[in-house]
C-alpha cells in the first residue's frame, strides 16, 4: 500500500510540474499574441493613414494633370498667335550687305 501512495505521489507530482511548466508556456504565449495584436492594430492604423495620404496624392496629382492640360492649352494658343503675326518673304534673293 506504502508503495502505492509513494507512486502516486510522483505522479500527483509529474502532474505538478507538468502543469507549471504549461501554465508558463500559456503565459508566454499570451504575452506574445498581445505584441502581435498590438502589433496588428499599429499597422491597420498606419495603413489607414497612408490610404488617407494616398487619396490625397491622387487628387493633388489628378489637379495638377488638368493645370498642366490647360497651360499645354494656352502655350499652343501662344504659339499659334506668334505664327499668326510672322510674316515670311519669300523669292526675294538676298544680298550680301543687308542685315535681316
Amino acid at each position: 500500500m506504502r508503495s502505492s501512495n509513494e507512486e502516486i505521489k510522483k505522479r500527483l507530482d509529474t502532474n505538478v510540474n507538468d502543469i507549471k511548466d504549461l501554465k508558463d508556456h500559456l503565459n508566454t504565449y499570451s504575452d506574445i499574441i498581445q505584441e502581435n495584436t498590438d502589433a496588428i492594430v499599429n499597422l491597420r492604423t498606419e495603413l489607414s493613414s497612408l490610404r488617407e495620404i494616398n487619396e490625397e496624392l491622387m487628387a493633388r496629382n489628378t489637379a495638377l494633370e488638368k493645370h498642366v492640360k490647360v497651360l499645354e492649352t494656352k502655350i499652343a494658343g501662344f504659339e499659334q498667335n506668334l505664327l499668326d503675326k510672322t510674316v515670311e518673304i519669300a523669292g526675294i534673293p538676298n544680298s550680301a550687305n543687308e542685315s535681316v
